[in-house]
């Protein structure tokens, strides 16, 4: 970074600490001094974070102020909305989504104090999370949202250590236009970074998932001698967090650990492997043991994977689904095989939700929940992965291919429980796939093939997109 790009840098962030106190007076809600000192505090360590990767760039830089300057005016939004608007205050917010209430309810519980209401046992690892956060920073809806928001930026970090992990070889540019562009791709998803601003679990799932995915990736690698220490640290910080919040998200690390097996990672880091998978294991076995002794579940006794009539019931609870239904029937009552040959719909609708329309659906959940619907730059990465799969793959590195084929099997996992329709379930998995998007920018931006897939694909994009909108308004009205 030159002497010219410092100093403009520098104002930069001067303007972004002025950009949180314009948003506070014009989202009055929480506290001013303190959420400053915090959202300036958050940025600090994003900063501390990224001059510790070698690849680091004034665009990194740049993508990650931007972000955070995005994610802090959106927070600020939000805890207008869940108090000034909805006569909440920070340390009682009213809370619309169900889920953020019952997690917030469940903090208060976990944290000794009045309106507590304990969540049911496989849900209360949040809220105990957003209790400890507040034996630092007292009772606040503003904490927990904080750190969701650090969470994200991480994770964009991660992304970009990955892709260049990945893409060492047979690449055009340098490792850290790779990290970079893997960053800004991350960036743009709208749904994704969404998860910094609101009070769910999505965040920690994705900062979990990622610091797995960050292990994974030197098994993957064919020229790491060895897994460091410090990935063999993340990689155990990523199980407690998915034990702690959803467990058996620890079942898509096991799967990932096989499907990164090969004759080449199986030779030389056969030890690395076993010793995560026995950790995961165990992570599986004392989380679901200590859940059994509390309320007597068995290891997949959540309602949102295997009971079929709450699944029904929060399938069909919703107008936007009566489209859908109208497709597929009861899908929750299908046969394994019936599922199995839905899953090419039901992984296409989850790639496609949250619709770009109906922005004002979920407004209820937190003003943020309109930016999510912003699609558009998903789209275009999911066109890029699409092109390297059918396109690419074959001269592509076999890391790259494992990587690739371990988001893409994962994803399909979600798609086959729920038709599709709870796409936030694959978020964490995106990580997983942006490397083969980068890929594709890297090698393949001069060939013909690749226009010629992007204009098909934008064609049968849209037209998806219009019967898609025509079929659901149609039903809605």
């Amino acid at each position: 970074m030159s002497n010219t790009q410092s100093r403009i840098f520098i104002y930069a962030q001067i303007c972004y600490v002025l950009v949180i106190c314009g948003a506070l007076q014009l989202f009055p809600g929480a506290e001013v001094f303190s959420t400053i000192l915090a959202l300036t505090g958050a940025w600090l360590i994003i900063v501390f974070t990224y001059k510790k990767c070698n690849h680091r760039n004034i665009a990194g830089w740049w993508t990650l102020l931007i972000t955070t300057t995005v994610l802090s005016t959106g927070i600020i939004a939000n805890v207008h909305y869940f108090t000034t608007i909805s006569g909440g205050t920070t340390a009682l917010p009213v809370l619309n989504n169900p889920d953020a209430h019952r997690y917030y309810c469940d903090a208060l519980a976990s944290a000794n104090l009045p309106g507590g209401v304990l969540a049911p046992p496989s849900q209360r690892g949040y809220g105990f999370i957003i209790s400890c956060i507040w034996q630092l920073t007292g009772v606040t809806i503003v904490a927990p949202l904080i750190l969701n928001m650090i969470l994200i930026l991480f994770c964009i970090i991660i992304s970009g250590i990955i892709s260049k992990r990945i893409i060492s070889s047979n690449r055009n540019h340098s490792p850290s236009w790779i990290a970079t562009c893997a960053m800004i791709m991350t960036a743009s998803i709208c749904y994704y970074i969404t998860a910094g601003t609101i009070l769910l679990k999505e965040a920690s799932l994705c900062f979990g998932i990622a610091l797995c995915a960050l292990a994974l990736s030197s098994i993957l690698k064919k020229d790491y001698s060895h897994i460091s220490r410090s990935d063999f640290f993340y990689f155990i910080l990523g199980i407690i967090i998915l034990a702690t919040i959803r467990y058996t998200f620890i079942l898509f690390i096991i799967v990932a650990i096989i499907l990164a097996t090969n004759k080449n990672t199986f030779r030389k880091r056969t030890v690395a492997q076993l010793i995560m998978f026995s950790i995961c294991i165990c992570a599986l076995l004392i989380t679901s043991n200590y859940l059994s002794s509390i309320n007597h579940n068995t290891l997949y006794k959540t309602a949102e994977i295997i009971d079929g009539n709450e699944s029904t019931y929060f399938f069909f609870s919703s107008k936007y689904h009566y489209a859908y239904d109208q497709v597929f029937g009861n899908y929750f009552s299908y046969p394994t095989w019936k599922r199995i040959l839905c899953l090419p719909i039901s992984a296409i609708t989850q790639f496609l939700i949250p619709f770009p329309w109906n922005f004002g659906r979920d407004i209820i959940y937190g003003y943020t929940l309109d930016y999510a619907h912003i699609a558009y730059p998903w789209y275009l990465i999911g066109g890029l992965i699409l092109y390297f799969l059918f396109g690419a793959w074959k001269n592509a590195p076999s890391e790259l291919k494992g990587i690739t084929l371990t988001g893409i099997i994962l994803w399909l996992i979600p798609a086959y429980l729920f038709a599709g329709t709870v796409s936030r379930y694959a978020l964490p998995l995106i990580p997983l796939l942006i490397p083969a998007a980068v890929c594709v920018l890297d090698n393949y931006t001069h060939k013909k093939s690749l226009h010629i897939w992007g204009y098909t694909y934008c064609s049968l994009l849209i037209i998806t997109l219009i019967v898609c909108y025509y079929l659901q308004q149609s039903e809605i009205q």
